[in-house]
């Protein structure tokens, strides 16, 4: 070794020596030496900042029905939703909501400047009333297959439930008022759910969904709408509006296919349940609501049906498409 190197090594290592301190015998943990405050002071207003932004975009203020919620199975929400009964009350930050709004927005801004595509296709899918139409955003529309793309940012559990049963009805018919509202201006053959996974390390633990377009279920459930609509004005008029909203409150909830549901649920302290979903004990108020409904009201909510059923009967619904899983 040179002078010259040992004269280098020699400056670094008291350059070193000046930022070291003495190392005690024994090391200290992590916690020892970059202990943590007794209570956070940065965090509280840190937090308020993401609450107010998350709660304020665009999807988290949406009022009117959308195409994501007229499949519900739930007829509890949906019949609250569009008489306008529903509660704007947020509780908490939609986080996992808010991942998933985040990933649509990278996969926007990839898909943005690609030939062929289109992103956040603006589509209006029906009308409830003449005043009242209903419009949806496609997440993406592949023009070479002249396919609806939807996708969905989700959990193990879910992706462990599309893999056994395929995707919800909601979901399904979703995708189908897509198809219904490109097709105004577009031929449509495909409808494209892709199940894209929020907690595994890799793209390939995705679960896709394709099938031919259907217009059918969303029509369906476009029909199941304005039924539920006009039930709704037939009860107001004659019983007036604290009847109907009554009515409203009665249909039954379904903590099974509905996270609100399930919140309100575990809201109300049930201690078990899974083993209430399927049964009569979900929901012991909105049946005392419905027990104390005059007799036509109280009749008028079996109309409605919760499911989705293609009668095999009519020729026109007597074949079903299947869709493409892997």
């Amino acid at each position: 070794m040179t002078d010259t190197t040992q004269a280098v090594l020699a400056v670094a290592q008291a350059q070193q020596d000046a930022h070291t301190p003495h190392m005690p015998d024994s090391m200290p943990t992590a916690g020892e030496w970059m202990p943590a405050a007794p209570s956070p002071s940065v965090w509280p207003t840190v937090r308020e900042h993401i609450v107010d932004m998350v709660t304020h975009q665009p999807r988290s203020l949406q009022r009117e029905i959308g195409p994501s919620e007229l499949g519900t199975q739930c007829l509890h929400c949906l019949v609250k939703k569009l008489t306008g009964h529903g509660s704007g009350q947020i509780r908490d930050v939609a986080w996992l909501p808010f991942i998933g709004t985040s990933v649509h927005a990278q996969l926007e801004r990839m898909f943005g400047g690609l030939d062929g595509y289109e992103t956040e296709r603006t589509v209006l899918v029906g009308n409830l009333t003449d005043a009242r139409p209903i419009t949806g955003s496609i997440d993406l529309w592949d023009e070479h297959n002249s396919a609806t793309c939807d996708w969905k940012i989700v959990g193990n559990s879910t992706l462990d439930e599309a893999r056994r049963h395929g995707p919800s009805q909601q979901y399904k018919i979703q995708a189908s008022l897509y198809g219904i509202g490109m097709s105004h201006t577009h031929p449509v053959a495909a409808s494209c759910i892709f199940y894209l996974p929020r907690n595994q390390p890799k793209l390939d633990a995705a679960w896709i969904y394709e099938t031919p377009f259907d217009p059918r279920p969303g029509q369906w459930a476009l029909a199941r709408a304005r039924l539920i609509l006009t039930l709704y004005d037939s009860i107001r008029v004659e019983y007036g509006p604290s009847i109907a909203e009554q009515w409203v409150n009665a249909f039954p909830r379904n903590p099974e296919h509905c996270f609100h549901c399930r919140d309100e649920a575990t809201r109300k302290n049930h201690a078990d349940l899974a083993s209430l979903i399927g049964t009569k004990n979900v929901d012991a108020d909105t049946r005392a609501l419905a027990d104390n409904l005059p007799a036509m009201p109280r009749a008028l909510l079996t109309v409605p049906q919760a499911d989705y059923r293609p009668q095999p009967n009519n020729p026109t619904t007597d074949t079903q498409p299947e869709g493409t899983m892997s």
